[in-house]
């Protein structure tokens, strides 16, 4: 299942299930499905792992959202530099 999943296209990795919840799980962590999946993501989501792939989403929103303000604030010049 995580080999078939990680040689997947983009597309095919969204429709992929399993009766565990594997595919959710890789998909949650995917760079590849982007911030606006998200939220179809936690619709359609396995039961079995609906806590950890809604603690990964909520991370990676977190984190997308610190990005953006780093971003900002560096362009503000305050002499604060992205890693």
């Amino acid at each position: 299942m995580i080999a078939e999943y990680l040689n997947a296209d983009r597309e095919t990795a969204i429709a992929l299930k399993d009766e565990w919840g594997i595919a959710d799980i890789l998909r949650a962590v995917d760079r590849r499905i982007g911030r606006r999946q998200w939220d179809g993501l936690l619709e359609n989501i396995n039961q079995k792992v609906s806590n950890a792939v809604g603690k990964i989403i909520s991370s990676r929103k977190i984190s997308r959202k610190s990005q953006i303000e780093n971003e900002i604030i560096g362009k503000e010049g305050d002499g604060r530099k992205l890693l």
